[in-house]
């Protein structure tokens, strides 16, 4: 067709690429297998457009047999292998850990609404023995403290846990450089900010340890930053172990 279409004067051209394609309804993906590859043609019309034509007239569609529902079960395997297993990196570590924190999150935010609950139905229960019991008003308004306060206990739990894991993070920084390096990093400029230098959102990392005034103070935050870069950007376990030391100087500098 392609010769044809020249020899009348229609510029055309031969495309190969793949067509079809099976999908897999296990990992929501499209195979696209060796047996899909596909040569068509293409057409050059008036007004920029390259129109598609294919002679190949189409297959006939393949019965689903258990052999074939078989073989998207090994795609799906080896995908999975993929993904999880030759790919892992620190993106699949992070979005492992925003799951499990969702997780986590989830199950905090029943128990907490387990925990009202009762909350709600002991203090009812409190407030009616109280009623009748005139004499006991200290006895159960200490208990009613006591329940409030775990109460507040229960709704900071994910806020502690976050806290925890941060901490967690900063005593080992080696273990998961970009992460701990961010949270020095944090650290240094909330103690920056204490001394009157702030850094500005449009300012990089460079340029607000340019700005600071005192040339001591100014080389160490010069030598925090060159190991905040290496451990964040480059995932560099070493220079990450460095920030907290680093920082204790900055923090005991006058």
């Amino acid at each position: 067709m392609t010769v044809m279409l020249r020899a009348v004067g229609i510029p055309s051209r031969v495309v190969n690429g793949f067509s079809g394609g099976e999908f897999n309804d296990i990992t929501s993906q499209y195979v696209i297998r060796g047996s899909d590859a596909h040569s068509w043609v293409e057409a050059y019309m008036p007004g920029g457009a390259w129109i598609e034509f294919d002679p190949t007239p189409p297959g006939e569609a393949q019965a689903h047999t258990q052999w074939g529902r078989f073989m998207l079960y090994m795609d799906a395997m080896s995908s999975f292998w993929r993904e999880w297993v030759v790919n892992y990196d620190l993106g699949h570590q992070l979005r492992l850990t925003q799951d499990a924190n969702r997780g986590s999150r989830a199950i905090v935010g029943r128990a907490q609404t387990w925990g009202r609950k009762r909350y709600e139905k002991m203090l009812a229960w409190a407030q009616r023995t109280q009623d009748g019991i005139g004499r006991s008003t200290v006895r159960w308004g200490w208990r009613a403290v006591v329940l409030v306060l775990l109460g507040l206990f229960a709704a900071n739990v994910p806020r502690m846990i976050q806290l925890l894991r941060r901490f967690r993070l900063a005593r080992r920084p080696q273990k998961s450089p970009q992460i701990a390096a961010s949270i020095w990093y944090e650290r240094m400029l909330r103690q920056m900010a204490r001394r009157g230098w702030r850094k500005s959102p449009t300012q990089t990392p460079e340029e607000f340890a340019e700005a600071i005034g005192d040339p001591q103070l100014k080389g160490r935050i010069l030598g925090f930053t060159e190991h905040y870069e290496n451990a964040r950007f480059g995932q560099s376990g070493d220079d990450a172990s460095r920030l907290p030391e680093l920082y204790e100087e900055i923090k005991s500098s006058r």
